[in-house]
């Protein structure tokens, strides 16, 4: 019996276990659900726009990126065609994807980690960007084109 006062099998332990494994492997071990890769292959804007060419303005962001099952390789600019930077470390689990840059900040480098989910629909991407050059963290939202 257990210090609880409740009757213990192996069975039941093992069991347990396996069943917390298994609820674990279907999150993104911090509670949402994993589940395929979203796509995320193509062309995203921060605010909605008809074509990549309308992506433009002051820190509006602009992404062409292209996936290979769960890696994500690409390109983030400030606006369309304006400061682009190779993206490193991409991934997608489930619906988030998740990857960072780096640029030449006077000489020193500095980093910007993106961190974002997919909408179900597949057409909007929302969550945040860190930047080390201000130590600051924005919110982000991305529209497919």
């Amino acid at each position: 019996m257990s210090e609880l006062g409740v009757r213990v099998s192996r069975g039941s332990v093992v069991g347990i276990v396996l069943a917390t494994a298994a609820c674990m492997a279907c999150t993104n071990g911090d509670g949402r659900t994993a589940g395929p890769a979203a796509s995320v292959a193509g062309e995203w804007c921060g605010r909605p726009v008809a074509s990549p060419v309308d992506c433009r303005g002051d820190e509006v962001f602009f992404a062409v990126l292209a996936q290979d099952e769960s890696v994500v390789t690409g390109q983030f600019c400030e606006a369309y065609e304006l400061d682009c930077y190779d993206i490193a470390d991409g991934v997608v689990a489930g619906r988030t994807v998740s990857f960072h840059y780096e640029f030449d900040d006077g000489g020193a480098v500095a980093r910007v980690d993106v961190d974002a989910d997919v909408s179900t629909d597949g057409d909007t991407m929302t969550g945040t960007a860190f930047s080390s050059k201000c130590a600051c963290e924005l919110d982000l939202t991305l529209f497919r084109l």
